[in-house]
C-alpha cells in the first residue's frame, strides 16, 4: 500500500496545475494573436498587389483599344494652309573641255 501511495504522490507532482494550464492558454492566445496579425498583413498586401495588377491591366487594355480605334480612323487633311513649294534652283551645266586629237605624223 505504501508503494502505491508513493507512486500516486510522485505522479501528482508531475500533473499540471491550474497555473500551468493558465500559462499554456496565455501562450496559445499570444500565438493566435500573432498568427491573426500575420494573416491580416498578408491579406492587406495580397489585395493591394491584386488591385495594382488589375489597374495596370485595365489601363493597358484601354491603351490597346485606343490605339486600334485611332488606327482604324482615316486621317483628315491638315487644317493649316499648305506651304508654297518652290522649285529647286538650277545649277549651271558642267562643261568639260577635251583637247582635239592631233593627226598622226608619218616618219620615214
Amino acid at each position: 500500500m505504501e508503494a502505491r501511495l508513493a507512486a500516486l504522490e510522485a505522479a501528482i507532482k508531475d500533473l499540471p496545475t491550474k497555473v500551468d494550464i493558465a500559462e499554456l492558454r496565455a501562450d496559445i492566445a499570444k500565438g493566435q494573436s500573432d498568427m491573426h496579425k500575420a494573416i491580416a498583413d498578408n491579406h492587406r498586401w495580397t489585395h493591394g498587389a491584386l488591385i495594382g495588377i488589375a489597374t495596370v491591366g485595365i489601363i493597358g487594355i484601354i491603351g490597346v483599344i485606343g490605339a486600334i480605334w485611332n488606327a482604324s480612323k482615316p486621317t483628315s487633311a491638315p487644317t493649316s494652309t499648305p506651304a508654297v513649294v518652290q522649285p529647286a534652283p538650277q545649277l549651271p551645266p558642267i562643261i568639260i573641255n577635251v583637247p582635239a586629237a592631233s593627226s598622226p605624223t608619218q616618219t620615214n
